[in-house]
């Protein structure tokens, strides 16, 4: 592998996802003495207690796992891998869930201050970088989902674009108890939205955490007060239009 550009690996690996059709039977056979192709898949992690654990290789491919096969049952596991063994990777791999629901089959929010739950319909997920080209915003004839590559990419993990409802909602996925609201970020997509020709006319921010972290969640600093003020975000208010909703992903 080592003698492979990225661009080479990138690709190889996505052959190999592109391959996989039967992902959760295949999982059973991963192991350090396995022969089937699907273990090159996969890494084994050794915890204290020298017990075996197997997870994804990279990232990336769990990235691809998800949004391209939409293998949830599997998924759900390598969550509560991460949850039980690795805190860190725990907000991570909820990130990658989530955008393979709404990519595959939609999602059932719960709102914080609403009686009622909120229903998002599936919609394309498209992995592309910041700031977005003319190209990019055109190529969807339909509303879909854009996500950056980039790992920890400021402000928001996601922004969902419905040309016919002239909405950008953005979305910050998280499983800590608070996080900051980096305004200057959205007004940058917003003005970079606006100068390719994409109708900007109403903006959500939401939050999306953990149903059983949906009262106690809290948006800790805002920075870049004023910066959407003009789409409804009262400069020194902006903690009052934010949305918090609440998942049973895991």
């Amino acid at each position: 592998m080592f003698q492979m550009s990225s661009q080479q690996i990138i690709d190889d690996v996505s052959n190999t996802v592109k391959n996989v059709g039967f992902l959760e039977t295949l999982s059973t056979k991963i192991g350090q003495y396995s022969g089937a192709a699907i273990n090159r898949l996969f890494s084994i992690y050794k915890d204290q207690d020298k017990s075996e654990y197997t997870v994804f290789l990279s990232r990336y491919l769990t990235e691809k796992i998800c949004v391209q096969t939409g293998c949830e049952q599997f998924t759900r596991s390598l969550v509560h891998f991460c949850t039980m063994h690795h805190p860190v990777a725990k907000g991570l791999m909820l990130e990658d869930l989530f955008f393979m629901v709404v990519h595959h089959q939609g999602l059932a929010l719960h709102v914080r201050g609403e009686d009622a739950q909120e229903a998002w319909q599936a919609a394309p997920v498209v992995t592309c970088l910041i700031p977005l080209t003319k190209g990019v915003v055109e190529s969807q004839s339909c509303d879909f989902w854009v996500r950056p590559p980039d790992f920890n990419h400021p402000g928001y993990d996601g922004v969902f674009l419905s040309r016919s409802r002239k909405l950008v909602r953005f979305v910050q996925v998280t499983a800590a108890k608070d996080h900051d609201l980096k305004l200057q970020y959205f007004k940058e997509l917003i003005d970079n939205l606006v100068l390719v020709g994409f109708p900007v006319q109403r903006i959500e921010i939401c939050f999306i955490v953990l149903r059983k972290d949906l009262e106690c969640f809290k948006v800790s600093k805002v920075l870049g007060q004023g910066s959407l003020e003009q789409y409804g975000f009262a400069k020194g208010k902006e903690r009052r239009s934010i949305r918090v909703m609440g998942v049973e992903l895991i």
